[in-house]
């Protein structure tokens, strides 16, 4: 895998490819490095899933307050919000099946 990595170091003029291949090499002998250990520790850290999904919530909430959206892209969203309530409206008024009538094909 070294070879290849100098290769595209090469090619590209970086050192990224080979620091990358010894950050994952160095991971197979400190385990304790890769992610999934990270989550684990930071779980624990924090008590439990539950408190550490709180914890990353507020996190990432907090980075996207800071990036506010542009107004076009907020319109974009904001269409694209009201075409999904439109579809999702008319599925329910398309649908030839009572709930009752649904539940019996299953029971």
């Amino acid at each position: 895998m070294q070879s290849w990595a100098d290769l595209l170091d090469e090619a590209y003029d970086t050192d990224m490819y080979s620091a990358a291949l010894k950050v994952m090499l160095n991971r197979i002998d400190e385990v304790d490095q890769t992610l999934s250990a990270q989550v684990i520790a930071d779980t624990l850290e924090n008590g439990g899933t539950w408190s550490f999904g709180s914890v990353m919530a507020l996190q990432h909430a907090t980075t996207y307050e800071q990036h506010p959206l542009s107004p076009e892209t907020l319109a974009y969203f904001d269409d694209l919000a009201e075409q999904s309530l439109q579809q999702q409206q008319q599925l329910e008024q398309d649908t030839a099946l009572s709930f009752e009538q649904y539940l019996a094909n299953y029971r």
